[in-house]
């Protein structure tokens, strides 16, 4: 989710307001989310059928534009890596099968400038992982 459309989402909150966050996300069965929270638990709604509940919690206190979600089809392909001390995940999605050959490689270079930038201020992300 892009900053300027964050507003929308939290239209009450400043910029300075730091807060910790839980997202509930309800999407169909031909869908899936990602989110940079911790996916706190994603089941099958009984109610309507098909249909799946994804939650996601950040524990860390962050302003929120650095919350950001994403639902999309299915047929989406990911590659996950891990960065810093606190193994923080960082994944691409991408369409398609050459996912594992194209962005590997993107991902892992991701994980070491993520990875660089902790050391670098002496802090880690905020966030639980990065999509």
């Amino acid at each position: 989710m892009k900053t300027t459309k964050n507003a929308a989402t939290f239209p009450c909150f400043g910029n300075e307001l730091e807060s910790t966050f839980n997202l509930t996300i309800i999407h169909e069965s031909g869908f899936q989310s990602a989110a940079n929270g911790a996916l706190v638990n994603g089941t099958e709604d009984s109610q309507p059928e098909g249909w799946f509940v994804d939650t996601y919690a950040w524990t860390t206190e962050i302003q929120p534009e650095l919350v950001s979600f994403v639902v999309f089809p299915n047929n989406f392909s990911s590659v996950e890596s891990v960065f810093g001390k606190e193994n923080k995940s960082v994944t691409i999605y991408a369409l398609g099968e050459d996912i594992n050959k194209v962005f590997q490689y993107t991902t892992n270079v991701s994980a070491e400038i993520l990875a660089y930038y902790e050391d670098y201020f002496g802090t880690s992300a905020r966030v639980p992982n990065q999509n």
